[in-house]
């Protein structure tokens, strides 16, 4: 005799997996209606249909269906609903207040795929792994938003891998001025951040984060000597074409991917980009219509003609 989970399982898959299309419309109806949706994130049998796909075995009805439901208003209680075929708890706290817990749950990547995309499970898992009582903080963002916690995280290396590796927690520290004060400011953490993609991207698409940034020495030079962190940064830029004449710049912090001439007989001639950070300060020998690389950052950037001819340029950038 199946079980009431058992035959939710089947109705939901029936449900959402037997046609693609369909299903994900349904999925994305069901979650449109929020008495449906909160139903249905507290029903074992259809979250186990979304959560539960075996790592490595995802399709792209699987993948799309995990994406909305974790994308959700209703994802954190999925997730708890989810949680409880694995453990008794009555509460995230209890089920997150144990470290050796928590660090069982991060080596299982059937479990760590869900919990990661929660910002509540996020937020006390990083807190109790950082030797802090998750009971004091709600979710990831007021991890976030704690200085405490975020240096306590970033000492922790379990802790801080845990966050990096979460583009829950990631979204969360780049939108937080004082999680990202915390992380430029740390060559651990900037390293952490450069080595995972997840992290990488989270910060990029950032303008919080690209603040505390271009505002940190530690944070500027971590990322001027990783071609990883210049490739992330270079896919994300932004073009501006002027024209160059003396002393034109853009009053701006930004990160200058690269630069070059349009004009058809640019090759004859050649500026100076100005106002780095760091030294050197400036770069020369700019020209030709083809993109020259730059990877550095700019403060008021500045680009000076060897001529006070108004020649076209175009310049990559990532505004700071």
């Amino acid at each position: 005799m199946l079980g009431v989970n058992q035959l939710d399982f089947i109705n939901y898959c029936n449900a959402l997996k037997g046609n693609y299309r369909k299903g994900v419309h349904k999925m994305e109806t069901l979650l449109e209606n929020p008495t449906h949706a909160k139903e249905f994130a507290k029903n074992l049998g259809g979250v186990s249909v979304v959560l539960g796909t075996p790592v490595g075995k995802e399709d792209r009805n699987s993948e799309t269906l995990r994406s909305m439901l974790l994308a959700s208003d209703v994802a954190n209680d999925a997730v708890y609903t989810w949680m409880g075929q694995y453990y008794e708890f009555d509460s995230w706290d209890e089920l997150l207040g144990d470290e050796d817990r928590c660090k069982a749950m991060m080596a299982n990547e059937l479990m760590w795929r869900a919990l990661s995309a929660s910002g509540v499970a996020m937020g006390k898992t990083v807190a109790t792994l950082a030797g802090l009582s998750c009971s004091a903080y709600d979710d990831m963002s007021a991890v976030a938003a704690s200085s405490t916690a975020m240096a306590a995280i970033i000492a922790n290396s379990t802790a801080l891998n845990a966050v990096v590796s979460s583009s829950a927690a990631m979204s969360a520290v780049a939108a937080s001025q004082t999680a990202m004060a915390a992380v430029a400011s740390s060559q651990t953490a900037m390293t952490a951040v450069i080595n995972n993609s997840t992290a990488l991207n989270a910060v990029v698409s950032s303008s919080t984060a690209m603040a505390a940034i271009v505002a940190s020495q530690t944070a500027r030079k971590a990322i001027e000597s990783s071609n990883t962190a210049i490739s992330a940064l270079s896919a994300s830029s932004r073009v501006v074409t002027g024209y160059a004449t003396i002393g034109t710049a853009y009053n701006r912090d930004c990160w200058i991917v690269s630069a070059c001439c349009t004009t058809s007989n640019s090759s004859s001639y050649q500026y100076t980009i100005g106002n780095f950070y760091d030294s050197p300060t400036t770069k020369t020998g700019m020209y030709g219509n083809t993109h020259k690389a730059v990877s550095r950052f700019a403060k008021n950037a500045a680009v000076t003609a060897d001529t006070a001819g108004g020649w076209q340029h175009e310049i990559k950038y990532i505004p700071c």
